[in-house]
């Protein structure tokens, strides 16, 4: 990857487009810092994703870390508001969509770390992912080990998403009360319109 955008940068400078140029050469290095930042978490080289579960009151979030032959990758995170769904069926909800056919992963791993149990439905998902994937996967919650390590990066990850989520729920709320008292309305605005009028002639 870094040596086909290293290839386009150089085309792109050859042919004068300097923004694009820099560009380019901006991804490289934001892919060669994310390169150096990977660790091998697991010396075998497995292959498997970290999901987390974590709620603080009708909010949720859930963050996956998927890790490919034992560095972690990256992150997946997803926030929402509103839950009254019990831990299990939420997480059941969160591996469907996911995993799902037009979900955000790409693939399904031999393993699955889980910071909370499927309960009943275990064994049903197990089928399902095993379907997707095309090869037997395992739900593992992990209660030792680098494995349980791994979970709780996950679900440190995922608090931070629901403070960062919670913060912006203020801030929003703070803004709407301060519009609401400058526009004197009884309560604040639900919807707020723009119009564009630069093009307006007059």
């Amino acid at each position: 990857l870094i040596a086909a955008l290293s290839q386009r940068m150089q085309e792109a400078a050859r042919q004068l487009q300097y923004e694009r140029a820099a560009r380019l050469r901006d991804e490289i290095d934001l892919i060669a810092r994310s390169l150096e930042k990977q660790s091998v978490i697991l010396g075998d080289g497995q292959d498997l994703d970290v999901v987390a579960l974590v709620r603080k009151g009708d909010l949720a979030a859930a963050v996956v870390l998927p890790v490919r032959g034992g560095c972690v990758l990256g992150k997946h995170a997803s926030v929402w508001r509103d839950m009254v769904l019990a831990e299990a069926d939420l997480l059941r909800g969160f591996l469907l969509a996911y995993y799902g056919e037009e979900g955000a992963s790409s693939e399904v791993p031999p393993r699955l770390d889980l910071s909370a149990s499927l309960g009943a439905e275990r064994g049903e998902i197990a089928t399902w992912l095993s379907e997707r994937a095309g090869r037997k996967v395992a739900l593992i919650c992990p209660q030792r080990g680098t494995h349980r390590r791994l979970v709780e990066m996950a679900e440190h990850n995922a608090e931070g998403e629901l403070a960062r989520a919670v913060l912006r729920i203020s801030e929003r709320g703070r803004a709407l009360e301060r519009l609401r008292l400058a526009l004197h309305l009884d309560g604040p605005p639900i919807v707020i319109d723009a119009i564009d009028i630069s093009t307006f002639q007059g």
